[in-house]
């Protein structure tokens, strides 16, 4: 392996007989980001999961008091109730999210202009920022104009980042960072310090951004020691040295918010998101940090001549590693988050993923994809690993490679579930990679054999029909509605990924049209799964906007609810009205928040099965449930104890 034939000119993927395309222009981009305004004008306010209520809130607390902690109870003597993803804190009924509170800064003048339709404005304006990254990137990578400008169309429509474009989530924040980052990185020249030193001051702000952006550390101080030429060894220190003012400002705002000076913090009760969990990946990233920063690793990696014996031996060492139980654990991780998500094994860390009547796993109600489900173009990467291999792997290139990978080692390490949603929302920070290295090889095939563009759109189409008609015949509950979501878009990657090994082998200009008519049929099928996933998530949105409009016209604004599900009261809590969850905390301290708001004046109520549970076993147990039949809401019961003038029936 030979990493000497890395040099400072960015590399392309491949050798285009057409010019580099320029950048987009102010006019492209002013269009881009209108059309995403307007979407998000017109997107629903409902949220997906409890992780955005509690980023509304925070964002509000900033926007309306300065403050990184939020008010719970807005009533004397009602004690703060832990919400998992909140804990109590300092001041009477506060609550302080575990999410980083860079977000709320960030997101507090769009909410103090919007609301929560601000927050989605905020992820439209990243959105865009992303597209228009994404095609400085490939053009830094010699992509030319139709190849930039396919890499930006199948990251918006041919993946899921349309899913998160209009969410609450920082994912779509977190990506435009990520990219900007890696813009600054390639951008940097031997000599010139002030982009890979703007790109280290970005890295470490965005960590108070989000938790995971801290692989972006030892990804670039790699890529910089393997791949770049001259005084890297500095360069590495000036970006390292850069990093310390955002981690800096990081551990502060935990500190003010929770009193831990510690840049790092993720308090909650899933065991996936447990920061200890990853104390060893942490060890090991460090340790390669420090191992490439002091040794002239390319000088090493230079001598390294591998025979056909050599490459064998390398092989078998590779493959002993399995039955190691971490090495084993780390592969099973992978698989499951970058090939079937249906792998999963942990069914004990979390109630919401369970199995099915059919037996097939259903998360939080979803059939969640891994990374291949939905974006079954992934196999096209393998063209830049097998350079890789062969010691020809480009500067470019070579930065896309390692982020990704971190990305994905940091998720496989701890087989993280990410959640309520449809597809990897944690492997976001790939997709602008796939996608860039998908167009310019695509591209750089249909020069060299000879395929007519319109071809491979027509096949591109053919997929996206017939895939989406399958979506479609598929929706409903039943015993095939998860495999036909899952499975047969791996079908087809599997076959790419074959016709990829056949023109490795071959060559020859038949193998590469194959490979190019094939990636055409995986573009059209991840495009019907991007516009299936969207729908479903605009739908879900939809449905939460509506129950919440439905709650919220049958009790007072200033109520107080119990409840598992806090994502429909979102609206109403930034009007006043008091969400906690049912049944987690000590039963005293629950009666005496309930207490304090009846006495006050308020109302009280428990919502849904869980709630009704909670409300009989703990703290009304001896009510006859038949003298409380609840609201025309059906689940949402009012609280013995409330004034007469409450809604009860």
């Amino acid at each position: 392996m030979d990493f000497a034939t890395a040099n400072e000119s960015g590399g392309a993927l491949g050798t285009f007989r057409r010019p580099v395309a320029p950048p987009l222009g102010a006019r492209t981009a002013a269009l881009i980001f209108l059309a995403l305004a307007v979407g998000a004008a017109l997107s629903p306010a409902g949220l997906f999961t409890v992780d955005e209520y509690f980023y509304v809130r925070a964002a509000e607390a900033f926007a309306e008091e300065g403050a990184l902690t939020f008010q719970q109870f807005d009533v004397e003597g009602a004690p703060a109730l832990d919400m998992n993803f909140a804990r109590p804190a300092a001041g009477e009924g506060r609550l302080a999210p575990q999410y980083p509170s860079g977000y709320a800064i960030l997101a507090a003048p769009f909410f103090a202009a919007f609301g929560i339709k601000g927050l989605v404005l905020l992820n439209a304006v990243a959105a865009a920022a992303s597209l228009w990254l994404t095609h400085r990137i490939a053009c830094a990578l010699g992509a030319d104009r139709h190849a930039a400008a396919l890499a930006v169309l199948v990251l918006a429509v041919g993946a899921y980042w349309s899913t998160y474009a209009y969410a609450i989530w920082p994912h779509m924040i977190a990506l435009a960072i990520i990219l900007a980052v890696i813009d600054l990185a390639l951008a940097s020249r031997d000599g010139e310090f002030r982009a890979i030193a703007a790109a280290g001051l970005i890295a470490g702000v965005a960590q108070s951004i989000r938790i995971d952006m801290i692989v972006l550390a030892p990804a670039i101080v790699l890529w910089l020691r393997l791949f770049c030429d001259g005084d890297t060894r500095r360069r590495s220190a000036i970006f390292l040295a850069s990093l310390a003012p955002g981690l800096v400002f990081a551990a502060s705002l935990n500190f003010l918010k929770l009193g831990a000076f510690n840049p790092f913090v993720y308090d909650n009760d899933v065991v996936s998101n447990d920061e200890r969990a990853f104390l060893p990946l942490a060890a090991a990233a460090s340790a390669l940090l420090l191992s490439v920063f002091a040794l002239d690793v390319r000088r090493i990696f230079r001598r390294l001549k591998f025979g056909r014996t050599g490459w064998a031996v390398a092989i078998v060492g590779v493959g002993a590693l399995f039955f190691v139980p971490a090495v084993a654990s780390l592969a099973r991780g992978y698989w499951y988050s970058l090939v079937d998500a249906q792998s999963y094994q942990f069914l004990d860390r979390q109630t919401g993923i369970v199995r099915d009547q059919w037996g097939w796993l259903s998360f939080y109600g979803f059939s969640k994809k891994a990374l291949a489900q939905s974006v079954p173009f992934l196999p096209l990467a393998l063209y830049p690993i097998i350079r890789c291999f062969r010691g020809e792997l480009r500067r470019g290139e070579a930065l896309l490679l390692i982020v990704s990978a971190a990305f994905a080692t940091l998720y496989a390490f701890n087989e993280t579930d990410s959640g309520l949603g449809l597809n990897a929302r944690f492997l976001l920070p790939l997709l602008p990679a796939i996608s860039i290295v998908a167009a310019i090889e695509i591209r750089q095939l249909q020069e060299e054999s000879s395929v007519e563009p319109f071809a491979l759109a027509r096949f591109a189409l053919a997929a996206a029909l017939s895939f989406l008609a399958l979506r479609f015949a598929a929706h409903g509950p039943g015993p095939l509605a998860t495999p036909l979501d899952l499975y047969p878009q791996l079908l087809i990657g599997a076959l790419l990924a074959a016709a990829i090994a056949a023109h490795h082998f071959d060559g020859g200009k038949r193998t590469g049209a194959m490979v190019a008519k094939i990636a055409a049929l995986t573009l059209g099928a991840s495009a019907a799964i991007s516009a299936t996933d969207f729908i479903k998530d605009r739908s879900y949105r939809s449905y939460v906007e509506r129950e919440g409009a439905r709650y919220m016209a049958a009790i007072p604004d200033d109520a107080l609810v119990m409840t598992t599900r806090p994502s429909f009261f979102a609206g109403g809590a930034t009007s006043g009205l008091s969400i906690a969850y049912p049944g987690i905390n000590d039963t005293n301290r629950e009666r005496a928040a309930i207490g304090a708001f009846q006495r006050a004046g308020r109302c009280a109520y428990a919502q849904g099965k869980e709630g009704r549970r909670w409300l009989y076993d703990r703290i009304a147990p001896g009510a006859d449930r038949r003298t409380n039949p609840g609201l025309a809401v059906a689940d949402l019961m009012p609280i013995p104890g409330n004034p007469a003038s409450c809604p009860s029936g």
